[in-house]
């Protein structure tokens, strides 16, 4: 039935051009007051009544209707980027209560021809951005209403209280929409990229069939070889866009039942869209940075919407996404929520005009929601989420040298910073070749576990001091993605000669020696360096990173414990952690301890910071001193201990200790 209305009720095709929308010759015959929004109550949503029009340049007339949020009212919301121009185009606003009671109850040719005398019977007028109007101008229907719900137009912005009432509510009004509609905007110049975007797939794919990614992998033979392609243009244009900077879009798209992208008069749905890019990506190569940002995105939606869409989802969609979608297949169905202080750390890239919706757009993600309120400021919010989640889990501070603040204490993460690392936890629980960050929860701590004392500025945690930094090693080279073999190479010779070797160099490849490197190199991931030698002891021949792919990709890995290689006979797959390796000492240095310790730690630690342990923690801190049992938090690290860590702190003795 609703596509039925919505293939019927849709304006005749018609190309404006891009700012057509964003101004009427009609405005200026009306003198109407500024519209004033009324006070929510606490279990209300304001929704915006667009009314029909026949004609593309008509003025945009609309009304609101306050519901119940458990009045069941169909509405679509509708995700998109506010941009950051002021409000400077018009809407014509009815009375709300007026135009209810006026249009309730009648017949179908009763409304339309009601909708047609209202228009003559305005009220207010109602500042909007010049985007609004032009997406309005696309969504309306000729004939019928339609029923949306516009974060910043059915929110009064001005208002701090029902801005935090209401975005505290986000989640559910997300969840209770009949569909999400996807805003990426309208072009004269490209009037159907998501068409484009189809038709570049369809061109590309392998013959035997649309889910044969095997059939696409194995075309592979090198970054330039046959198979691979540079981003196709259509691909980069509509990943360019702004929604996909968007912070606020994750939760939107995560939350939402059927999520749809909708770009001038061009439509796809939210799978379609990620299954194709995300084939595109796999043949694809130099890949920019914002490019990359935003198909970090779009996965890290399809993690969020594979854990909520299968609450009580019918048997087609099931059967769509296990069968028909296999992409799917590599972010797995759960019920349980992701943790929050992880996707904080993966979306740190993620874009919002509110330091405090940092977390706020997010916030409809967490298991326990925290309390909007806009009355905080930024610090007061990032210092309450840090005492609460470290009152948790203590693995929260791994984020706190990540992301370093000179207003906050070091305990207290500020996501406003740059993320200088990926925490060590981040890669926890997935494989080398998956793009997307770890999901897996922190440990919660156990009653002995938890802090001795927080306040605004202070922590006091029991730990145990291990050893201190004797040695600061190399960070990543510069030329790692050049010849990554040679890099290699150094971080071995850095290990091996700080302790006090001095065999020749070619007898530095034991097996002990490289077992010790790849595991301190991964952190712990991989524990096995052995199909690793013949690498580098090639490192100085005159193939480059790239030719080396492709001239490696036929020998087998015989290694049957997985251990290093990802799967047993794929020998190419050591690529895969390469990358994984690249990632995890961007913004890292390696390091040696007093006790000879091989370890990764982050770039900003000196001679002489302590190794700290928590217990309840997989990984132990590298801490400044600033005083007696006072330290400031550096950061988070690896170190190549003889035993488990646990087993280490089980026969420790804990003392409490001061971060400030």
């Amino acid at each position: 039935m609703e596509y039925c209305v919505s293939s019927c009720c849709f304006p005749a095709l018609r190309e404006p051009e891009d700012n057509s929308a964003e101004t009427s010759p009609l405005l200026s015959q009306h003198r109407l007051p500024p519209y004033i929004y009324r006070p929510l109550a606490a279990d209300e949503i304001r929704l915006l009544v667009l009314h029909p029009a026949r004609s593309f340049e008509d003025e945009i007339v609309v009304h609101f209707q306050v519901v119940r949020r458990s009045d069941d009212k169909y509405f679509e919301a509708v995700s998109y980027a506010w941009g950051d121009d002021q409000a400077t185009a018009t809407l014509l606003m009815h009375d709300e209560q007026y135009a209810t009671s006026f249009l309730h109850g009648q017949s179908f040719l009763t409304r339309i021809y009601r909708y047609n005398a209202l228009k003559e019977q305005l009220q207010a007028f109602l500042r909007v951005r010049a985007n609004v109007t032009t997406m309005l101008r696309y969504l309306r229907y000729p004939w019928l209403p339609r029923y949306l719900w516009i974060d910043q137009l059915c929110i009064n912005q001005n208002s701090r209280d029902e801005k935090s009432q209401q975005v505290n509510q986000m989640g559910e009004i997300y969840k209770g929409s009949g569909r999400t509609l996807i805003w990426l905007g309208c072009s004269k110049s490209h009037s159907r990229p998501l068409a484009a975007l189809e038709a570049t797939w369809l061109r590309s794919r392998p013959s035997r069939g649309r889910d044969s990614d095997s059939n696409i992998l194995g075309e592979r033979e090198g970054r330039e070889g046959e198979g691979y392609m540079r981003l196709r243009p259509e691909v980069r244009r509509i990943l360019s866009l702004s929604w996909f900077q968007r912070r606020w879009v994750i939760q939107e798209v995560a939350l939402s039942p059927r999520p749809r992208f909708i770009f001038g008069y061009d439509e796809m749905t939210f799978e379609d869209m990620t299954y194709f890019i995300d084939q595109l990506r796999k043949i694809s190569y130099d890949i920019p940075p914002h490019i990359g940002n935003a198909i970090h995105t779009l996965e890290t939606m399809t993690s969020l919407f594979r854990r909520s869409r299968f609450r009580g989802a019918g048997i087609i969609t099931n059967v769509r996404h296990d069968v028909y979608y296999q992409y799917y297949r590599h972010h797995p169905k759960s019920n349980d929520t992701a943790d929050f202080i992880q996707l904080l750390v993966s979306m740190h890239s993620a874009r919002c005009s509110d330091d405090r919706d940092r977390l706020y757009a997010l916030n409809s993600l967490r298991s326990d929601p925290m309390i909007v309120d806009y009355q905080q400021t930024v610090e007061e919010v990032y210092g309450t989420l840090a005492a609460t989640e470290c009152t948790y889990s203590l693995e929260t501070l791994y984020c706190s040298g990540a992301f370093p603040s000179q207003s906050l204490p070091s305990w207290v993460p500020d996501w406003r910073s740059p993320r200088r690392w990926i925490p060590m936890k981040s890669f926890e629980g997935r494989r080398p070749s998956d793009q997307l960050l770890s999901d897996s929860p922190r440990r919660p701590n156990l009653p002995s576990q938890k802090p001795v004392f927080i306040n605004s500025k202070t922590m006091v945690i029991n730990a145990v001091t291990l050893t201190f930094v004797a040695m600061k090693g190399p960070q990543l080279y510069e030329n790692w993605s050049f010849n990554p073999w040679l890099c290699l190479n150094r971080y071995l010779e850095f290990f091996t000669r700080t302790n006090g070797s001095t065999t020749p160099h070619n007898d530095i490849y034991d097996i002990e020696s490289l077992d010790r490197l790849i595991a301190t190199l991964t952190a712990g991931a991989i524990s096995s360096g052995e199909n690793l030698k013949q690498w580098l002891e090639a490192y100085d021949s005159p193939r480059s990173y790239k030719n080396a792919r492709k001239e490696y990709l036929d020998p087998c890995c015989h290694n049957k414990d997985r251990t290093f290689c990802e799967y047993p006979q794929a020998h190419s797959n050591i690529f895969n952690i390469l990358e994984r390796i690249q990632e995890i000492l961007k913004g890292r240095c390696t390091f040696i301890t007093d006790r000879g310790d091989w370890a990764l730690g982050p770039a900003p630690l000196l001679l002489g910071d302590i190794i700290v342990a928590l217990a309840g923690c997989s990984y132990p801190f590298v801490m400044r001193p600033r005083g007696p049992a006072s330290f400031t938090i550096v950061g988070d690290c690896y170190i190549m201990l003889p035993r488990y860590l646990d087993e280490v702190l089980a026969q420790s003795t804990f003392r409490a200790i001061s971060i400030v």
